[in-house]
């Protein structure tokens, strides 16, 4: 069994498959939680540190216990990949907008 308290890299097609696998392909999940960073800060002297190392956190829970949530790190987002808008129909979340 795999350890889900700890952090594992995903850097291979193999890799991303048991990821989905494991989390059964994202069925009966919802994204609770999203937080994007493009990675610049302003220091200790007040000065504007521009790195450019955007990421992505994604938090995701699911109906199912043996991960009943997965928390997603992506680093270096292009922002163009990133398209997050509710798709509700009837009186759901989102509806309305």
């Amino acid at each position: 069994m795999r350890d889900f308290g700890a952090w594992h890299k995903v850097s291979s097609q193999s890799a991303a498959d048991e990821l989905l696998a494991q989390f059964q392909h994202f069925h009966d999940s919802i994204l609770r939680e999203c937080k994007f960073s493009l990675g610049a800060f302003v220091d200790e002297g007040l000065t504007l540190q521009m790195v450019h190392k955007p990421h992505l956190r994604a938090l995701f829970q699911r109906q199912k216990s043996e991960p009943a949530a997965i928390e997603l790190f992506f680093v270096n987002v292009e922002r163009s990949v990133i398209r997050l808008a509710p798709r509700c129909h009837g009186g759901g979340l989102g509806h309305g907008l």
